[in-house]
């Protein structure tokens, strides 16, 4: 995530790693929830695509954290959901509800970006994408493709 560099992280940096971090780990819960119910298997696919980089993610920033001698945010975690519940939603309203958590994670990010004096923090997803289609340019550009293809359905 983090190139090597002299320059400490300054406080917009920290705070856009944090509220990343805090948001990743609530999606976390709530998509470990949504798989224990869901019913189809490429929705299944997409949101199992989306934890993995959700978790990702929080790696990622604990890495940065712990060079940087910050301490590790006290986040959401397993004791904060309860995959034993009964079936909350469908399988559309987990895809609404993933394209729109998208939608805000774009925009945040895009913020960190922009407010962020160093140029060293950036978000990598994972080379692997989903086995269903090959042709998309990145993964964010697949799982928004994949969501929009399953509420088009």
């Amino acid at each position: 995530m983090r190139n090597k560099v002299e320059k400490p992280l300054g406080v917009s940096s920290i705070e856009g790693l944090w509220g990343t971090y805090m948001s990743d780990s609530a999606a976390i819960c709530i998509f470990k929830h949504c798989l224990k119910h869901v019913d189809i298997k490429e929705t299944k696919e997409i949101l199992q695509y989306a934890l993995d980089l959700a978790e990702q993610h929080i790696e990622e920033i604990e890495g940065i954290y712990c060079e940087e001698n910050i301490p590790i945010p006290e986040a959401f975690g397993d004791d904060d959901v309860d995959t034993n519940t009964s079936r909350l939603f469908t399988d559309a309203y987990y895809l609404f509800y993933l394209n729109t958590l998208l939608g805000f994670g774009i925009d945040g990010y895009s913020l960190i970006v922009r407010y962020t004096a160093n140029s060293s923090i950036s978000f990598r997803a994972k080379s692997s994408q989903p086995a269903s289609d090959s042709k998309w340019c990145c993964n964010s550009c697949s799982t928004v493709s994949a969501i929009s293809a399953s509420q088009q359905s």
